[in-house]
């Protein structure tokens, strides 16, 4: 105001981003949490300007909960938070390729044969550079302990004897310990 010359120059500092006619775009990434100070100059009198701030916040990706355990067949609901971004949207991906993930819901494969640990990734959209990530543990099922004893039967008479094996799978203490019922012999 106050001439009839109402051009301004526009300038920014630091020299992050663009200004044009009154627009400031921001870069297409931003490494770190900032501040940048847009200036309006008067063209008819540079030394009249006023300013403006402007926060640039990076992008940033967050996945809860960040670990979990599954069997064999069972699933968990993961959520990535993304900020720094009018794109919240988040491509996931797995490491190893073990299970399946389809919008944050991880499920384990149907058998775990053995223990590992899955990396479930959410990699920001609009910043590929930017994710976060979950730790799933494949747990196997507990082994079933079984016993078994050969013969199964024997029919002895008074002073005779029988030996009996007992087999003890599922475990690796294959020891055993006997007793009779009832107490006879």
């Amino acid at each position: 105001s106050g001439s009839s010359n109402t051009a301004v120059d526009w300038s920014i500092a630091p020299s992050v981003g663009t200004i044009a006619s009154g627009v400031y775009k921001a870069p297409a990434t931003i490494a770190s949490a900032q501040t940048v100070t847009v200036t309006a100059a008067s063209a008819a009198d540079p030394s009249k300007t006023v300013s403006a701030k402007v926060t640039l916040t990076p992008v940033a990706v967050t996945v809860s909960p960040s670990t979990a355990s599954l069997a064999g067949g069972q699933s968990t609901t993961l959520k990535a938070t993304v900020t720094g971004s009018s794109d919240t949207s988040v491509n996931w991906s797995l490491s190893p390729s073990v299970g399946t993930i389809a919008g944050g819901v991880y499920k384990a494969p149907a058998t775990v044969a053995t223990a590992q640990t899955v990396t479930v990734k959410a990699s920001s959209a609009a910043d590929a550079t930017k994710s976060a990530s979950a730790a799933i543990s494949l747990v196997p099922p507990a082994p079933v302990v079984a016993i078994s004893v050969t013969p199964s039967t024997a029919s002895l008479s008074g002073g005779q004897s029988a030996t009996l094996t007992a087999k003890v799978t599922g475990s690796s203490n294959t020891s055993v310990n006997w007793s009779i019922s009832p107490s006879m012999g």
